[in-house]
């Protein structure tokens, strides 16, 4: 079977939330079917790179980005449409490839990810899915109630109402959408009933995320993912602000280490205060959680599953974690992490868990068991390959 793989970025190297579902996914089909990859990529891109993705599917086709003269002009233009940013700024030269790859007769299927590469192919006669992983007008409806700033509130409110009917609208002529979570799948159902939506959740690379038999750092927290993120940036200041201060008098000599690339201005101005340590990028984000006491995930804006989360988990190291961030997570109980329900709770529990090593270990432990039975790769792709045979043999 011939599956053409639409993505807006190149899948590798799995850097970041989007291209570690991205790459996996596509890794694991590619054993199955012959993918034809079609991306956008920028004049950044490595050529080692691109050559692991040549030799992970059967083609791959690159498409440059040519950013406008005036970077603000698409959203400026925007203002006015009733699309999306993501449609305004459609390529043509995108769309005249797929038109030129006769995709109906060339390929039986097309794996579509991300919301904004469904207008590539949204009314070609041919078994599609699309991978949405989120409710996106509902995350933009999230990211609007904790905006600051007047412009970024105006813009992440439009964006939602838009996106909401571009998800009513387009969404339906897909023979399947997939979410991440079951929350998010919901949304998308109360949404339009014509959505045909099914969940399947994020992995994690086990044989990579596992402990490494450093030696933790006593009472040392870390929070992992890229720090200008909007939901990153909110849930690092939050936890500075509001709950941090709580642990740091019952805890002595506390330390909270904020890894990840991209940190903001503000984020930055927090480095050597108060036992806060901002690393900015790093190679591997694994030593930093491995050598943590706990991982906490203060998250206050969140559709999907945190990849933070499973990848602690993985690691068998005790999450504490906000609701929003642990609603998208199936098969875990309060067991398997410890979910504070407010800031005080937050503080509370993590000091429990601090004073307690054994607890620390046993919440650890049960993480990994789950993981490694619900959240495997293999696993997950397993339920997309089930979907794609499902799609393909309805419509022939």
């Amino acid at each position: 079977m011939k599956i053409l793989f639409l993505s807006p970025s190149l899948p590798y190297p799995p850097t970041d939330g989007h291209r570690v579902r991205t790459y996996n996914i596509l890794k694991r089909l590619s054993r199955l079917y012959n993918i034809t990859l079609l991306c956008f990529a920028d004049k950044k891109s490595n050529a080692k790179e691109i050559q692991i993705l040549e030799n992970t599917c059967e083609n791959v086709e690159i498409h440059l980005i040519h950013p406008p003269e005036c970077p603000i002009s698409p959203y400026i233009l925007n203002i006015f449409s009733m699309n999306p940013t993501f449609v305004t700024r459609h390529s043509k030269e995108f769309e005249n490839k797929i038109e030129q790859l006769d995709v109906s007769r060339n390929f039986d299927s097309v794996y579509v990810d991300s919301v904004g590469m469904a207008q590539y192919c949204a009314d070609i006669n041919i078994p599609k899915i699309l991978d949405v992983r989120d409710a996106l007008s509902f995350q933009l409806k999230q990211m609007s109630t904790f905006a600051k700033n007047i412009v970024h509130k105006f813009y992440f409110i439009t964006q939602s109402q838009k996106i909401r009917r571009y998800e009513r609208v387009v969404y339906p002529k897909f023979d399947r959408v997939l979410t991440v979570s079951e929350h998010d799948a919901t949304v998308l159902k109360r949404i339009s009933e014509h959505i045909n939506v099914k969940s399947i959740p994020n992995g994690v690379d086990l044989s990579y995320f596992k402990p490494l038999s450093l030696e933790p750092e006593p009472n040392s927290l870390v929070f992992v993912g890229v720090m200008d993120y909007p939901p990153n940036t909110d849930a690092v200041m939050y936890f500075v602000r509001r709950i941090y201060p709580r642990i740091r008098e019952e805890v002595s000599g506390v330390k909270f280490y904020v890894v990840g690339r991209n940190p903001t201005k503000e984020i930055m101005g927090l480095n050597g205060k108060n036992n806060i340590i901002v690393t900015g990028f790093v190679e591997d984000v694994r030593p930093y959680i491995e050598k943590a006491a706990i991982s906490v995930n203060p998250i206050r804006i969140a559709t999907g599953i945190q990849n933070k989360i499973l990848e602690a988990m993985a690691m068998c190291k005790p999450v504490v974690t906000s609701p929003t961030a642990a609603r998208g997570l199936k098969y875990v109980t309060d067991e398997d992490i410890v979910i504070a329900r407010d800031e005080k709770d937050f503080a509370q529990k993590t000091v429990m868990l601090l004073e307690d090593e054994n607890l620390q270990k046993n919440v650890g432990m049960r993480g990994r068991d789950i993981v490694e039975k619900w959240y495997n790769w293999d696993f997950i792709v397993s339920e997309i390959d089930k979907v794609i045979k499902e799609i393909t043999t309805v419509n022939f």
